[in-house]
């Protein structure tokens, strides 16, 4: 399924892994360049803003190939032809630049060259289908979900993933809002009974998949699944889409009780996520946590006011003592996830950089210790030991 080189693209993973070990002091510099050196690689890069430059770099080269074709080939057409048929060539053009040159050839891979053509196929796609729809907006969003999808199997490309997960989000609401009765007031509990299931299933299968390729994108799957449920639980996003969606409901005592028990599970989610976190070790659902937690007090704070700013304060150093007291208790022997102990796996100090770029820039190798003149045994001297005559 993938278009990469199976061998190649698990040297790759392999070398990934590798930096990060000499990011934790799990291996030397000697050992990973050992491995940079025997193991032949797709090309790519860990550091972010290269990787938003080659971005800009290939949508720059995308557009102008695009632009090219369209002097050469469609300026002959009339103007309805051209507006049918220049977004699936335009489509096209992208999938034989990642098939035959991007992929094959130049064999990028998290490089940004490779983000630009793979999302500028997914952007030609819903640009062609919506001109055949009239740009319809669940005929969109389902043709972004679908070809992002594809697109991420194929190319292993984590943006494509983050737009195909959220044109999922948005197809569902477009559904559910358009054609369904009462799916405005059922969208929120219809997308956590969602997140929630897949969620589930890729905590399972994540530690059982036999292809490592695919376990970045099931992770981020995962923790998006998390944070779609925390929002689609809130009690902001229910009541400022509500006003949206259903700005003619009357209150009564249903939308009463279901106000209160957002109300609640605005509060009760982000303890869950950090409980979770804590308990399975589980860092980014932690983080995920404590930023869920900051978002459900300025929620409430905002829209339900139960008490005074002072007693608020009272409490909530209660509250962050006795949390504080447990999560201590509870992290205080842990080895690995969230832990008191040093994260071996952030950056080096300075110390170490500065090793590492003297080893780098004047290529220093350790020299082998020579054998002493001087051995022991045989008598002839003080400290000499005895000879074989004693």
């Amino acid at each position: 399924m993938e278009a990469y080189n199976q061998e190649l693209l698990l040297n790759t993973l392999v070398a990934e892994k590798s930096e990060e070990l000499y990011d934790g002091n799990f291996i030397t510099i000697e050992q990973l360049q050992n491995i940079n050196r025997t193991l032949p690689k797709l090309v790519g890069s860990r550091n972010s803003i290269i990787r938003i430059i080659f971005f800009f770099l290939g949508s720059f080269l995308y557009g102008s190939i695009c632009g090219m074709i369209s002097l050469i080939f469609l300026t002959s057409l009339d103007d309805s032809t051209i507006w049918i048929l220049a977004p699936f060539l335009f489509a096209a053009v992208g999938i034989a630049a990642m098939e035959i040159v991007i992929a094959k050839n130049l064999k990028f891979y998290k490089n940004g060259m490779d983000d630009a053509f793979v999302l500028g196929i997914v952007l030609c796609i819903a640009v062609g289908l919506g001109l055949q729809n009239e740009f319809e907006s669940w005929v969109i969003s389902i043709s972004v979900f679908i070809s992002a999808g594809l697109c991420y199997f194929r190319y292993l490309n984590i943006p494509a993933l983050l737009v195909s997960c959220t044109a999922f989000v948005a197809t569902t609401a477009f559904v559910m809002i358009q054609y369904i009765i009462y799916g405005s007031a059922l969208l929120p509990i219809l997308l956590a009974v969602i997140s929630a299931f897949v969620y589930q299933i890729i905590s399972k299968k994540i530690s059982k998949s036999s292809k490592p390729q695919y376990y970045q994108g099931m992770t981020f799957t995962k923790y998006f699944a998390a944070i779609l449920f925390y929002l689609s639980l809130n009690y902001a996003v229910i009541t400022e889409l509500s006003a949206v969606l259903m700005p003619n409901l009357v209150a009564n005592t249903f939308s009463t009780v279901m106000s209160y028990l957002f109300i609640i599970l605005t509060a009760v989610i982000p303890i869950v996520y950090i409980y979770k976190g804590i308990n399975a070790k589980d860092k980014p659902l932690f983080v995920i946590g404590l930023l869920a937690l900051a978002t459900s007090y300025a929620t409430l704070r905002y829209y339900v006011q139960f008490m005074s700013v002072e007693v608020e304060m009272i409490f909530g150093g209660i509250l962050i003592f006795f949390a504080s007291y447990f999560i201590m208790k509870k992290i205080k022997n842990n080895v690995q996830g969230v832990t008191f102990l040093p994260d071996r796996l952030a950056t080096n100090n300075a110390a170490q950089l500065e090793i590492l770029a003297s080893v780098a820039q004047f290529g220093k190798n350790a020299t082998a210790t020579k054998s002493s003149p001087m051995e022991f045994g045989g008598g002839g001297f003080s400290g000499g030991g005895a000879g074989e005559s004693f």
